[in-house]
């Protein structure tokens, strides 16, 4: 029978109380727990059970105040590709120990939170898997890969009525313009051939420098898609979704793999430069030459010296009205 230390009682009571917790040696947390009481001293008597509940509510108000993962969506997300710890932690880099205890309730870092975040979209998933081929084999990518075919499968249908709201949106971050989905293709199409945007992490890149470069002149962009900050540089909103019109709605593209295994870009139609007035396509033709000789990895550490990507936050909207009078692709090297 368990007996108080204090005064030997034996009969206990849970009471609450408000207690401060220092959280990472930066941060005090003030949390209601419950403990055992001695009845007649009032001494704290240890229980593994309430102590258990006390650093859950403690870890879960601070990562909400640090917006972090939590167990179960860091699972979520494991699951979501069908990877086990090991693979998953692979393709992270990171090691399979830290998966595991992330997944059984330790504070995950908010650096590996942020990562996690990100690969929430296949998109970024696919740059993950691409890059780490190497070291997960070929059964466990080709498996990956498969999943990741078939959520952008049925992200593409889900998104048919999303991409069609986009043309309602007119503020500084579409550049005061209602996205026009004819404008964007043959965007595209002029990028994949002109500029060898042949990969997507590129093409995002280039179509970014063309809408942000002609707004600096013209205070409109040429497509109206929207940019959010991503982990490779700028991306169009509702990526995954304009691509799978583009492959699967519009024929106008066409998605093989490399010899590595990374999707690589093609054209399945021809460019209709009509569509874009004398200085719109001399923006396009100065971000063509720009870029041209500009690997996928290379122009996505250029983008990432620009305060347009700097300064927002991650999945944050760029303003193309706050950034555009910053960039300057003819000097900057």
């Amino acid at each position: 029978m368990k007996k108080c230390n204090k005064c030997k009682n034996t009969e206990f009571e849970i009471i609450e109380r408000s207690n401060t917790y220092n959280v990472k040696g930066n941060t005090n947390i003030e949390i209601q727990e419950r403990v055992m009481q001695c009845s007649t001293c009032g001494e704290i008597i240890f229980n593994e059970e309430l102590e258990k509940e006390n650093l859950e509510i403690l870890f879960n108000k601070y990562r909400i105040e640090k917006k972090l993962l939590g167990p179960q969506e860091i699972r979520a997300i494991r699951e979501k590709y069908d990877l086990g710890q090991r693979a998953f932690a692979k393709i992270l880099g990171w090691g399979e120990i830290t998966i595991h205890r992330y997944e059984n309730n330790n504070l995950i870092d908010e650096t590996h939170s942020k990562m996690l975040e990100l690969i929430k979209e296949p998109q970024n998933m696919r740059t993950l898997l691409e890059e780490s081929k190497d070291k997960i084999g070929e059964t466990t990518f080709k498996k990956v890969n498969n999943r990741l075919n078939l959520l952008e499968k049925e992200a593409i249908e889900e998104g048919k009525p999303i991409i069609l709201s986009m043309s309602k949106r007119i503020d500084e971050y579409s550049g005061y313009i209602k996205f026009n989905f004819e404008k964007f293709k043959n965007l595209v199409l002029f990028m994949i051939k002109n500029a060898k945007a042949d990969y997507k992490t590129k093409l995002w890149k280039v179509l970014f420098y063309s809408d942000i470069l002609y707004f600096k002149d013209n205070l409109v962009s040429i497509t109206g898609v929207p940019y959010i900050k991503n982990y490779y540089g700028p991306t169009p909103e509702k990526h995954d979704y304009l691509l799978g019109y583009l492959t699967d709605i519009s024929n106008s593209i066409e998605i093989k793999e490399d010899i590595n295994g990374r999707e690589l870009l093609s054209l399945n139609s021809k460019i209709d430069l009509s569509i874009f007035n004398e200085d719109e396509l001399e923006i396009m033709n100065i971000v063509a030459t720009k870029f041209e000789s500009f690997s996928a990895s290379e122009i996505a550490e250029y983008s990432h010296k620009e305060k347009a990507w700097l300064e927002p936050n991650f999945k944050d909207y760029i303003s193309l009205d706050k950034y555009a009078d910053s960039i300057n692709i003819v000097n900057q090297k």
